[in-house]
């Protein structure tokens, strides 16, 4: 997502980022460097994972002059003392019936017309998660300008076809 974004924005240059729910692992170890400061952001039981990965690769994020926090966020509109990002990533948020509106929620009181909102989601095949999908593809679009970023677009070491890629903006006047 980020290598994508990346380049679409120039690069280069210190952005405040903010990473929603991304499982522990690659995203984030991958987020800080190009970005500068990024708050990454989960559910209170994973906040120790999260800050092993952030301390695990301190030596990287120092190098590269960025900063990585772990803060605990629960999705709705009250999300607590963060301020709104240039770039907000959601990856892979969309996975029980109850998640749609809050996410959408906690993604409206994280952004402002100025924020890129970069979301990914892996195209799952069973019938309820696609409806799911779909919910929550309805609820963006009436909030935001969605434009799918096509494979060819994206950066042949960090995509993958099963793996759905939007960019979004706050519209300015929502539905």
């Amino acid at each position: 997502m980020l290598r994508w974004s990346e380049g679409e924005r120039g690069g280069g240059y210190n952005i405040r980022g903010l990473q929603n729910r991304l499982a522990i692992g690659q995203y984030d170890t991958l987020a800080s460097p190009p970005l500068g400061d990024v708050v990454m952001t989960d559910l209170p039981e994973v906040m120790p994972l999260l800050q092993m990965n952030i301390d695990g690769n301190k030596a990287l994020w120092t190098e590269q002059r960025g900063r990585a926090i772990a803060k605990v966020l629960k999705w709705g509109p009250m999300v607590g003392d963060l301020d709104i990002p240039s770039i907000l990533l959601v990856a892979d948020c969309v996975y029980y019936d109850q998640s749609a509106e809050p996410l959408i929620e906690t993604i409206c009181a994280l952004t402002d017309e100025d924020t890129d909102v970069i979301i990914s989601q892996e195209d799952r095949e069973q019938e309820k998660l696609q409806k799911l999908w779909q919910y929550f593809l309805s609820l963006l679009c009436q909030k935001f300008d969605v434009t799918w970023v096509p494979v060819e677009l994206q950066h042949p070491h960090f995509s993958s076809p099963d793996i759905i890629l939007l960019r979004a903006r706050k519209k300015l006047h929502p539905m």
